[in-house]
């Protein structure tokens, strides 16, 4: 991570912490419309049409949207039920687990592709508009043991933002699942930054778009 960007990041957790704790109120408001922006832009960025007013229509009054496919409502309700459920663990204090893993992608293939769901992928696969091809399938049981275990050794000895950055490219990277891949390190990376007392991040699709072709 540029040097820079890491300063400035430390530099603004710094000054959050002066304003905590936060009335109950006002996190709780925080975190419902972040979780709705955060739901909209993750899912934005693998093609989902749901526009964020669509989106929170779909998580805060359950009505469907006409002219979207099933896929995409289901796409909403399970992210926000995969961000349901990182937060629980920074409550429980779990640590990165393989089997955390495959539960958040589960999580996110609900409904959509059971069958695929919290499995790792039994095929080859390419990523489309990107230069990056992801290992062979049989590599990856292998190659996600390796990265648990990276992340227990390195997950005190670099700062927050740096260790979710890595999780986040070291997963997409492996591309452990035949979908939902990125959703799955982003949440995987917010899962680190909350744990450590920062708060979520989330990008736009631009940005995202830019991550995938690189």
């Amino acid at each position: 991570m540029n040097s820079n960007l890491l300063k400035s990041i430390l530099g603004k957790k710094r000054a959050l912490d002066t304003y905590r704790p936060l009335p109950p109120a006002i996190v709780k408001k925080l975190e419902e419309e972040f979780s709705i922006a955060w739901t909209y832009n993750s899912n934005a960025i693998e093609g989902n049409t749901l526009t964020l007013q669509e989106t929170e229509i779909v998580l805060n009054s359950g009505i469907t949207i006409g002219g979207k496919t099933v896929n995409e409502h289901f796409e909403v309700v399970n992210h926000k039920n995969g961000i349901d459920f990182i937060k629980s663990l920074v409550e429980k204090k779990e640590s990165l687990t393989e089997d955390t893993v495959k539960k958040v992608h589960s999580l996110i293939l609900q409904s959509i592709d059971d069958s695929e769901a919290g499995h790792y992928r039994r095929q080859n696969v390419r990523i489309l508009g990107a230069r990056h091809i992801p290992p062979q399938s049989f590599k990856i049981p292998r190659l996600m043991n390796d990265f648990i275990e990276w992340f227990h050794t390195n997950e005190y000895s670099i700062s927050p933002p740096e260790l979710a950055a890595e999780v986040h490219y070291k997963l997409v990277m492996i591309h452990p699942f035949i979908d939902g891949n990125g959703r799955v390190a982003r949440l995987l990376m917010n899962l680190i930054l909350m744990k450590h007392g920062y708060p979520p991040a989330s990008y736009s699709k631009s940005i995202g778009e830019n991550i995938i072709g690189s």
